[in-house]
């Protein structure tokens, strides 16, 4: 029978320095949430000692330093999770049952694993707060208009009013009735409306609304349609450039963010390779392996394989 040793007279023994294997998992996660935690406080202790050191060196008069400063606040923050993971990879493999050096790297992984998923979610939340929105998002451009605001006079900064000062002033020393501002409102409210859905103002339909709606003549109509074209004209451009810069700028946004993300995963591969490495260099003896004597006592590890 394996493992086991008949005597003469039939009793069953255990077998003089046979090989006893606990059930201890390959990979426990107390071990890997001890990792985890180190690697976490030692990579925020880092981080904090790295900023101070970065702040302090910011000389009031020499505002070139803040250009240094972020330079050298970059580099640090690649350094400091390397250090971190190193460190959580030999917590890890020092503490768990490692019988050889691929369980040893596998806690060092799993520790990269737990550690960067934390890291990640945290930056997350971060960029996802009030807190970490960008104020140039979160805040309308100046100079914005909207397409509704076009389809009005005051969407377009035109008081009607004012507009017909001059031709009610004439109207008035001839003995004519005035034309009233709302009236004029009205019968280029359709037409501008309709130059927002078709992305141009008609003036012949604008003169024409504005003779055959208002008290206005002919000639005031054209008058009255030229300075509302341009300044038509004026708010669409306007809103043209505006559009152009946000596309622009959401494109180097899209760049920055692409460039970011690969420096990220550089970093999380170079975080991989410090766990594994400080997951190598602790954990020499298999402690799941024990010698057992005849009487199950003196338990005694075993170098690894």
């Amino acid at each position: 029978m394996a493992n086991q040793n008949l005597t003469s007279t039939g009793a069953i023994v255990p077998m003089r320095n046979e090989l006893a294997y606990r059930t201890t998992s390959i990979a426990p996660w107390s071990a890997v949430v001890a990792g985890g935690f180190v690697t976490a406080a030692l990579w925020l202790v880092l981080h904090l000692f790295g900023m101070g050191v970065g702040l302090t060196t910011i000389e009031p008069d020499a505002p070139g330093t803040l250009a240094g400063l972020g330079v050298g606040v970059g580099v640090w923050s690649s350094i400091a999770p390397v250090i971190a993971l190193f460190a959580g990879g030999a917590i890890a493999s020092r503490f768990a049952p490692t019988p050889n050096r691929v369980n040893r790297m596998i806690h060092g992984a799993l520790v990269w694993a737990l550690a960067s998923l934390a890291a990640l979610a945290a930056m997350y939340a971060v960029g996802a707060s009030p807190v970490g929105a960008s104020p140039v998002g979160a805040s309308p451009v100046g100079g914005q208009v909207a397409d509704g605001e076009r389809a009005t006079l005051a969407g377009l900064g035109i008081a009607a009013g004012d507009l017909l000062g001059p031709i009610n002033q004439r109207l008035q020393a001839e003995g004519e009735a005035a034309v009233t501002a709302t009236s004029v409102e009205t019968a280029a409210l359709e037409v501008l409306a309709t130059s927002v859905d078709a992305g141009q103002l008609d003036r012949a339909d604008l003169v024409q609304a504005l003779a055959r709606d208002t008290a206005l003549t002919r000639g005031d109509a054209e008058d009255v349609a030229t300075t509302i074209e341009a300044r038509w004209r004026a708010v669409t451009r306007r809103a043209a450039d505006h559009a152009a810069r946000t596309r622009r700028a959401a494109l180097h946004a899209a760049t920055s963010t692409g460039q970011a993300m690969m420096w990220l995963a550089l970093a999380l591969l170079a975080g991989l390779g410090a766990a594994l490495g400080g997951a190598l260099l602790t954990g020499r003896h298999d402690r799941r392996r024990v010698d057992v004597d005849r009487g199950g006592r003196g338990f005694r590890a075993t170098p690894a394989r």
